[in-house]
């Protein structure tokens, strides 16, 4: 099963189906520049559907604290907020601004649903030095 159809029915309604903010003509010159160097693994932001950089980006430059990077720690990589991931994410949670409550949530490093199934792992994903 892929992703969308894994978390659909913990998809906010509210959002129809919506879930990439729209960057300003103004703006886009700046944000696909940002784009290229902070997420070079999105070759088309077009169809880079599982994660909203746009509402991420807009957020940062509006000043917002979530709106930051870490590094994972168990994938000793950068990390994006699970608050802009959409429901076409394999780690779509409750953190995400498109999810309802009952989505499944993060315990350390492994992603459960609400009957306590773990439905992804970041350790076994761990990439070798």
């Amino acid at each position: 099963m892929d992703a969308f159809n894994r978390n659909r029915p913990y998809t906010d309604p509210k959002w129809g189906g919506n879930f990439q903010t729209q960057i300003p003509l103004a703006q886009m010159v700046a944000y696909l520049s940002w784009l290229k160097q902070a997420a070079p693994w999105v070759v088309n932001p077009e169809t880079g559907r599982d994660y909203d950089y746009a509402g991420f980006w807009l957020a940062q430059q509006a000043g917002y604290p979530m709106a930051q990077t870490t590094t994972n720690p168990f994938l000793n990589e950068t990390h994006f907020p699970d608050y802009w991931k959409t429901p076409f994410h394999a780690t779509f949670s409750n953190e995400s601004r498109y999810a309802k409550p009952n989505a499944p949530h993060w315990e350390e490093d492994r992603l459960t649903d609400s009957k306590g199934k773990t439905l992804f792992t970041e350790s076994k994903h761990r990439r070798a030095p």
